[in-house]
């Protein structure tokens, strides 16, 4: 009897190379869509980057904010932008939108016909005054100050990078408030708090660095006595005239209750660099300019909770 013998050593090996073309064209392509992906991300990062930048400049100057974003994204390789636009979200131009698209090459995916992958990026942030503010300094200014120019309650156009000064004095009868006398312009930011206890180191860490929780509006206690004259109060002022660094001051609009529990009422924050100090006893000034800032904090998520703007600004991204 014969037995006949099929050799299918050839089929085999076909098949093994028809699967590893398949395995190597998969392979590549991967590769390719994690480019593709990095790509994307890095394009997304560009255009928040750009935004955010942008948006620094939006309440005062919308063409600087236009030129910023543009040239942040061209000097971290971005493309030109698609669109770049100043909007409305909350009030008039408090918003900068910016959209990108880039194509990128294919290497081993040209192998499927696919030589470029478009990847595109929007990103939109918004300026607003704080709903909140993080590393408050514990100085007060009033309302009233001249170079805040308010015609009204929260209607202000402060004056920007003129040397005034900020009374530390003892809120004796006839500055035209209550009698506060024990209370030197310095603010408890522990909200509710009329213990009175805050110590000449506590207050000098919040110059230094800023209260360390969200301060909101609302009422505050004063504090005692002319702690301003402490060795570590005053080490910290000169940390900040050394430094140049700007400080974040809550402004109050009224002042009432009497002696050292005189109770501030805060309505917002503006920023502050202090360039000297005048003074002891029971009377100083801190000798420096008021400034714009942007700020750490809860940015404003309506009218109805935007504090009044006296310079100071959250910028965040919303879209």
């Amino acid at each position: 009897m014969r037995t006949n013998f099929r050799n299918d050593g050839g089929q085999t090996a076909g098949f093994v190379a028809i699967s590893m073309v398949a395995l190597i064209a998969m392979t590549a392509f991967v590769l390719d869509v994690g480019s593709w992906f990095r790509a994307d991300r890095q394009l997304q990062t560009v255009a928040d980057a750009a935004a955010l930048a942008g948006a620094q400049f939006l309440t005062y100057d919308p063409g600087t904010a236009v030129s910023t974003a543009t040239d942040y994204a061209k000097k971290n390789g971005g493309p030109t932008a698609e669109s770049l636009k100043v909007e409305k979200d909350l009030v008039t131009n408090d918003t900068l939108s910016v959209s990108y698209s880039q194509a990128v090459d294919g290497l081993f995916a040209r192998i499927l016909g696919i030589n470029t992958v478009t990847v595109r990026a929007t990103a939109k942030a918004r300026s607003s005054t704080p709903a909140s503010a993080l590393w408050v300094a514990p100085i007060v200014v009033s309302e009233k100050h001249p170079l805040l120019h308010c015609t009204s309650p929260g209607k202000c156009s402060p004056e920007y990078g003129v040397q005034t000064d900020l009374a530390l004095d003892n809120l004796k009868p006839g500055g035209g408030g209550p009698d506060a006398a024990g209370a030197f312009g310095l603010l408890n930011l522990n909200k509710g708090d009329s213990s009175g206890t805050i110590g000449s180191n506590e207050l000098a860490d919040w110059l230094t660095t800023g209260y360390n929780q969200e301060m909101t509006p609302g009422v505050y206690y004063s504090v005692p006595s002319a702690k301003f004259n402490s060795s570590e109060f005053s080490s910290a002022i000169e940390g900040k005239i050394n430094s140049g660094d700007e400080i974040l001051i809550p402004i109050y609009r009224k002042l009432v209750r009497t002696g050292s529990n005189a109770e501030y009422t805060i309505v917002g924050w503006v920023g502050f660099v202090i360039e000297a100090m005048i003074g002891s006893g029971d009377s100083a000034q801190l000798r420096g300019h008021f400034t714009r800032v942007v700020w750490d904090g809860v940015p404003s998520g309506s009218p109805s909770d935007a504090t009044p703007d006296y310079g100071a600004h959250v910028v965040s991204l919303t879209g």
